[in-house]
């Protein structure tokens, strides 16, 4: 056993070549044995022990040049004390060292370890690394270089029987994607967008990074799976962005907010929708909100009967189910379709009338009213469908300026859709 080592001004370089190896993969191709070579006879191994390693000033670096641009990090000023080394199977070191990454970027690492069996219990910490370093990354899986921001990384890490647990909280405060760069294997989506979504009104992005792998599993990889998780993180920001955003509004996916069908008119659901995206957008100052005004069946029909209601009571009109109650409004339905057809209003309805009058034409009422909203319907133009999808936006917009000062210069007016999917306004978001 060895009471203490200490190590001062060390330097140590870590190298992976242009083919992807490291120096343990080259030194191991470069002294396996020809085939059929017998080694000497086993003995039993050595078994030493340290009881502290003192590091003090000293560096290890790393270079990857399989990656273009190449990749160089590198700890200095590396101080610190590892404890209880040992080549006993299950003795555990413990680790207590800091360092500067890249001579500015405060580093420490504390927890214990186990070679053999593998064990690890660590916490590691890191901030303020400038980003612009990891442009060989971004540039390879998210297809732009790194403008610029700064990088804080607290994580817990423990393996225990082969099997990986980690719970990591990434902060990039100012990180913004620069200049494109080609490559085949970048993500297909607006991930600048996507950053945007996630950017705070400070310009924080704070991301919790779950991870849990078998270390036996040919296609687990510790970095694949950071990268894979955190680019999976930003696809969704910048493919489902309301979804990454309802979080900021009580839990409401603002893609869609809907009006009264055939209505432009801001209604209190409308408006609290509303209200929720001016809070989005006052948490998000950097995004900028789109709004399609849009129409669908439910207008059509909402419209039609707005001119069957006109026709038959004029302002006055409330409702069909208020209609079939009053013997005047009824008559006239009856008479308006039969006048429009030339058909009886009885050729409506298949099934008995009951024999008492008032019963009987509450009922021949509102199949004449179904049948005459239906087809008004087919007869709405689209330009009214326009304007009432144009309406909506405008409207939307003077709400959002007006009531819940949100800058006019952040809510554009899109193109309309008619025959969408939803009765009121689609929302589209631009960074």
């Amino acid at each position: 056993g060895i009471n203490e080592i200490a190590l001062t001004g060390m330097d140590m370089l870590h190298r992976i070549d242009n083919q992807g190896r490291d120096a343990s993969a080259r030194i191991e191709a470069g002294t396996r044995p020809a085939s059929g070579a017998q080694g000497s006879e086993s003995s039993a191994p050595w078994q030493v022990g340290i009881k502290r390693v003192r590091l003090v000033g000293s560096q290890v670096r790393h270079e990857d040049l399989s990656v273009s641009p190449n990749f160089k990090i590198g700890l200095y000023q590396l101080s610190g004390v590892v404890s209880n080394l040992s080549t006993r199977p299950g003795s555990r070191a413990s680790l207590d060292l800091n360092a500067q990454v890249d001579r500015y970027a405060p580093f420490s690492i504390k927890g214990s370890l186990s070679p053999e069996p593998l064990f690890t219990d660590m916490n590691v910490s890191l901030k303020n690394y400038e980003m612009t370093g990891l442009t060989p990354f971004t540039g390879h899986y998210l297809g732009y270089k790194v403008e610029k921001g700064q990088l804080g990384v607290e994580t817990e890490v423990s393996i225990e029987n082969r099997h990986l647990d980690s719970v990591t909280d990434i902060q990039a405060d100012q990180f913004y994607l620069g200049e494109k760069v080609p490559s085949d294997e970048a993500v297909k989506a607006p991930v600048k967008l996507g950053l945007s979504v996630l950017r705070s009104r400070s310009g924080e992005i704070t991301l919790p990074v779950k991870m849990s792998g078998d270390l036996d599993d040919p296609s687990f990889s510790v970095s694949g799976m950071i990268l894979k998780v955190l680019t999976n993180i930003i696809v969704k920001a910048a493919t489902a962005p309301f979804s990454v955003l309802a979080g900021l509004a009580g839990g409401e996916n603002l893609e869609q907010i809907t009006f009264t069908p055939g209505s432009a008119e801001v209604g209190p659901q409308t408006l609290s929708s509303l209200d929720a995206l001016s809070k989005v957008l006052a948490e998000k100052p950097h995004l900028n909100i789109g709004l399609v005004g849009t129409t669908n069946a439910d207008d059509r029909t909402a419209l039609a009967a707005q001119r069957v209601g006109d026709d038959i009571d004029g302002r006055d009109w409330s409702s069909i189910d208020v209609a079939v109650q009053d013997k005047r409004l009824r008559r006239k339905l009856i008479r308006r379709y039969e006048s429009e057809t030339d058909k009886e209003v009885e050729t409506l309805v298949s099934a008995s009338l009951p024999e008492e009058e008032e019963a009987a034409d509450a009922i021949l009422a509102r199949a004449a009213w179904d049948a005459m909203v239906t087809q008004e319907a087919q007869a709405v133009t689209r330009e009214q469908l326009v304007e009432l999808a144009r309406l909506r936006s405008e409207n939307a917009k003077a709400a959002l300026v007006q009531e819940f000062e949100v800058a006019q210069a952040r809510v554009y007016l899109n193109e309309s859709t008619l025959d969408g999917e939803v009765s009121g306004l689609t929302l589209t978001l631009e960074k």
